[in-house]
C-alpha cells in the first residue's frame, strides 16, 4: 500500500522544527538526546554525535533496504499526539532514531543489550 503526504502536508511536515536541534532553539529532547549520545559515548569509549540529514526518506531507505517484509511495514508511526496542558490544539508526536553506525565489528547480543540498557537508563534513571 502506497501512502504519499499531498504537497500541503509535505510542506507542514518540513515546516516542523527539529527539536533535537539546538540550532532551532532549546527544547528538553535536546538534553535527552546529550544524556543518550553521553551514556553511549562512556560506554563504548567512542565518540558519539548527532548527524542531522533531510527528513525525507525514500521506503525503499526506510524499509527495504532494512530488510523489513513487505507485510511488516507500518503506514505511519504509532505515536499519538499529546494534548497542550491549556487544552488547545495538540503537538505533533516526536520521534527520535537513534542508530549506530561504526567500522568495528557487530556487536554481540550482550554487547547490544547493554548498550540498549545504558540509553534506557540514560532517559529513564533506574529504568531498568
Amino acid at each position: 500500500m502506497n501512502s504519499y503526504l499531498s504537497s500541503t502536508e509535505l510542506a507542514n511536515a518540513l515546516a516542523l522544527r527539529d527539536p533535537s536541534d539546538p540550532e532551532q532553539g532549546p527544547y528538553a529532547l535536546q538534553q535527552l538526546l546529550h544524556d543518550i549520545l553521553d551514556a553511549v559515548s562512556r560506554l563504548s569509549q567512542l565518540p558519539a554525535q548527532p548527524v542531522r540529514v533531510s527528513p525525507i526518506v525514500a521506503v525503499e531507505d526506510n524499509y527495504d533496504r532494512l530488510g523489513f517484509a513487505p507485510h511488516a511495514v507500518t503506514p505511519g508511526p504509532a505515536l499519538l499526539p499529546l494534548p497542550q496542558p491549556d487544552g488547545d490544539a495538540a503537538q505533533p508526536p516526536h520521534q527520535l532514531d537513534l542508530w549506530r553506525s561504526a567500522s568495528r565489528p557487530d556487536l554481540t547480543g550482550q554487547q547490544l543489550d547493554q548498550l540498549v540498557s545504558a540509553i534506557v537508563e540514560a532517559v529513564i534513571p533506574a529504568g531498568r
